[in-house]
């Protein structure tokens, strides 16, 4: 693509950005102007508060019954959030309809006083009515924040059901599993289960066979599978082939073990799940109606496949036992054997716990549910203590040698081995803490099952898994992710186009890193609290509804405005500051402007972008026009005060981005300080010194004080050389050979001319001036350098001698006084 075609591309892309921009802003508009003015009639709206009302109250009875809330509790909790939020959004509606009327009865100015003349009776109609709107508007908001404080008080209460329900469910006791009445029991119940395992399919299978015939019955399942495993096995070898482990490659880089990981990670993992799911979507599709018990049997089949395949895949791509080049954890060979052996031992327990689980589910077998989760307790419980074995984490050395070596040949953060250490010692140390919390509720499982507490000892061994998978999971999607951004944001090219030096790289690379840490171990405490019964999620939902309804004046503000704002104060400035590099480095170096011009031109386009910016986010955050100029006034009062030195500042950088009495670029020379222009930033101008040394001078001084533009106009400037040469020397060929040194240097310019000045008789020189024009004068001391270099040349060719001063000093003693003779 030739650089001109590149121009229209990018030149098209910025006008669709901007015609989406201004299209999204029209539509928002518009879709707020509908809403706000078509408000229901009151007696619609009176249907429909008395329609909550009346849903609410039967929620209410309903959460007052403990059986309701623990089968229904997450439908109930939808209902309610589905009426606060319609609530709510009625109520926004209203304040704004309000506000609008408000606006209005502003324009009408206020009434007049007493021995004032009335009003005519038109402006008085006008008024009341604006007044009576006002009023049942705002009533009809009070009313709709009643049900929203209803709907938070029934949120509360049903979180307080639930952990009361819990706790009744946990403290049920049953027969110790280990009994002999129990053990009679549980026997009995194993044959009847076998035969529910048995005779299930087979029912499937005749209601199949009935239906469909018995060629179509054995076709269709075969079709779906083979269709379902040759397009994962297609998918697996294409994957692999292309972006997969090169075997050959003995002593691959970091970059390339980390891809190799998530390869293996997708298609021993995901690739497989998506496979099952298919199939698992077409049993449930085809079974829905003849068997329901067949469905119980199927999610857990495959919830116990899915927990086997993702734990074992994730297991197997991290620890490679296998292949030690690829591996990307510092662990010893045998160790991530071992370790990768126990895990699927664990997995494989886990996976037949949730199978029973899910069969048993709705089954009178409760001596057989006892017997399965003491044996789930005890085996599964001693697999995965076995898996924490301090023992099995011991560091390889020689691995983290190896690893920073190919980090610092990949390109990607350079590893310090001491703090790579220091952190692997305090995950160890992290993995003894959960190893002695893992013993103490893996006993006290235990020791629950054997008193008969078969459900608290389901819920603190299932817990403990579930925690102990989730948070495996989370660690290494958040590793995987920082991992990916780190090498990713070491290419140049990704540098080049976000104008990243190496310490900024690394800044934002921190706290990038920092907030998907924060964010994954968010996401992953939700479902860990959830599943040991805290009420982390609905805690969360009650203060943010809470933060989210304050209301001031006739506007309701809360966090999710003020993540609104955000979002479009983010959206406006990216947009800006796309079409701002643009602007600078494709559509400004194609016109005939000068560069300073270019450069006040895109100052001034992000100015202008970044006030657009934080008006939209404004009136996003639901602050109207009015009061931003009312803000505006308090802001110029603080101006007054105590802002006069910003202000002044702020105000001369306008003056020198439009006047452009300086530019970037241009020599100056202002007190002491000469140097060349690299910024003009609002509050301040940053100077570049030819010592190197960066001189920041408020805008203010620039305006207000003499300076001395060296290239304002033009960078042709005159330069002076003084030299002295000893009488008797012959001052024409002085005068030719000055010229000539002048004339030679290729910075020197023919016009204007240069000239010698015979400036005087000295005490023990003849005096010259060489004077001459350079079109560079910011070169000017290395172009006086090279001049004075050569008129020395040409001197000494010429024998032209340069005198030193000579003074001749006569003592009193080599003349006696004649008097003292």
């Amino acid at each position: 693509m030739s650089p001109a075609q590149k121009l229209n591309a990018q030149h098209s892309l910025s006008k669709a950005a901007t015609y989406a921009f201004v299209i999204l802003l029209g539509t928002m508009v518009f879709a707020t102007s509908v809403l706000a003015g078509a408000l229901e009639p009151a007696w619609k709206f009176k249907r429909q508060l008395a329609a909550w009302d009346i849903a609410l109250t039967q929620t209410a009875q309903q959460v007052a019954l403990p059986e309701q809330a623990i089968q229904h509790g997450e439908a109930i909790r939808q209902q309610i959030s589905d009426i606060r939020t319609q609530a709510s959004d009625r109520r926004d509606f209203i304040l704004e309809a309000a506000s609008d009327q408000d606006n209005l009865l502003a324009a009408l100015g206020l009434p007049p006083e007493e021995g004032e003349a009335e009003e005519s009776r038109d402006v008085q109609k006008q008024r009341r009515q604006f007044e009576s709107e006002i009023s049942d508007y705002l009533g009809r908001a009070a009313q709709t924040h009643i049900i929203i404080r209803r709907s938070d008080t029934l949120l509360r209460d049903l979180t307080l059901a639930s952990q009361n329900a819990l706790i009744i469910s946990l403290s049920q006791k049953t027969a110790p599993p280990l009994s002999w009445s129990a053990l009679t029991a549980a026997f009995t119940q194993t044959g009847v289960l076998v035969a529910y395992l048995f005779e299930s399919p087979k029912t499937w299978w005749q209601a199949r066979t009935a239906d469909s015939g018995v060629i179509w019955s054995w076709l269709e399942p075969l079709l779906v599978i083979t269709l379902a495993g040759g397009l994962a096995q297609l998918s697996n070898r294409l994957i692999k082939k292309y972006a997969g482990r090169d075997l050959s490659n003995a002593t691959p880089t970091y970059t390339r073990r980390l891809l190799g990981a998530s390869i293996d990670a997708l298609t021993n993992g995901l690739i497989p799940f998506i496979t099952l799911l298919v199939v698992w979507t077409w049993a449930i599709t085809g079974t829905a109606n003849s068997s329901p018990e067949l469905i119980e049997i199927a999610n857990g089949l495959g919830i116990a496949a899915v927990i086997f395949i993702l734990t074992t895949a994730i297991a197997k791509a991290s620890l490679t036992p296998d292949l030690p080049n690829w591996r990307v954890t510092p662990l010893f060979s045998k160790r991530a054997l071992h370790i990768v052996r126990r895990i699927t031992w664990l997995a494989l327990f886990i996976a037949i716990e949730q199978f029973f689980t899910h069969v048993l589910r709705g089954q009178e077998m409760a001596e057989l549910k006892s017997l399965i989760v003491l044996i789930y307790s005890v085996v599964a419980g001693l697999s995965f203590l076995y898996v924490l074995q301090p023992s099995l984490w011991k560091l390889d050395m020689e691995w983290i040698t190896a690893h920073a070596v190919t980090r610092q040949s990949d390109k990607t953060a350079p590893l310090d081995h001491t703090v790579f250490v220091q952190t692997v010692k305090r995950q160890k140390i992290l993995i003894r803490i959960f190893g002695a919390v893992t013993a103490l509720i893996v006993t006290a499982s235990i020791i629950s099952s054997l008193l008969g507490y078969s459900q608290l000892s389901q819920f603190l061994f299932g817990n403990l898994i579930l925690t102990a998978l989730l948070m495996a999971f989370f660690y290494s999607l958040s590793l995987l992710a920082v991992e990916w951004i780190d090498i990713g944001m070491r290419q140049e090219k990704l540098q080049d186009r976000f104008q990243l030096t190496q310490d900024g790289g690394e800044t934002t690379l921190f706290w990038l890193s920092g907030l998907i840490r924060f964010g994954v171990a968010a996401l992953a405490l939700i479902p860990i609290s959830k599943a040991w019964g805290l009420p982390l999620e609905d805690i969360g939902v009650v203060i943010f509804n809470q933060l989210n309804g304050i209301q001031i004046g006739h506007a309701t503000i809360g966090l999710t405005d003020f993540f609104d704002a955000l979002i479009v104060f983010l959206i406006v400035w990216v947009l800006f500051r796309f079409a701002k590099r643009i602007l600078r480095n494709n559509l400004l170096p194609q016109t005939r402007l000068d560069k300073g011009v270019q450069y006040s031109i895109t100052t001034v386009f992000g100015y202008i972008g970044l006030i657009t910016a934080i008006l939209l986010a404004a009136l996003a955050f639901g602050i109207e026009l009015q009061n931003l100029i009312i803000i505006a006034g308090a802001l110029s009062v603080g101006i007054g005060f105590g802002l006069q030195t910003i202000a002044n500042n702020f105000v001369s950088g306008l003056i020198l981005l439009f006047e452009r009495p300086i530019k970037v670029g241009d020599l100056i020379e202002i007190n002491d300080t000469l140097g060349h222009v690299t910024h003009i930033n609002v509050r301040r101008t940053e100077v570049l010194t030819f010592q190197n040394a960066e001189v920041m001078i408020p805008n203010a001084d620039l305006v207000s004080t003499s300076v001395v533009n060296w290239t304002h106009s033009d960078a042709i400037g005159r330069i002076e050389i003084n030299i002295g040469v000893a009488y008797g020397t012959d001052t024409t060929q002085v005068k030719e050979l000055l010229l000539q040194a002048a004339h030679s240097h290729p910075r020197i310019v023919r016009y204007p001319l240069a000239d010698v000045l015979f400036l005087d008789f000295g005490d023990s020189s003849l005096n010259f001036q060489l004077r001459c024009f350079t079109n560079a004068i910011a070169s000017r001391i290395t172009t006086l350098s090279d001049i004075r270099f050569e008129i020395d040349r040409l001197f000494r060719e010429a024998d032209i001698v340069i005198p030193f001063p000579q003074r001749t000093v006569h003592f009193a003693s080599d003349h006696p006084d004649p008097t003292k003779t």
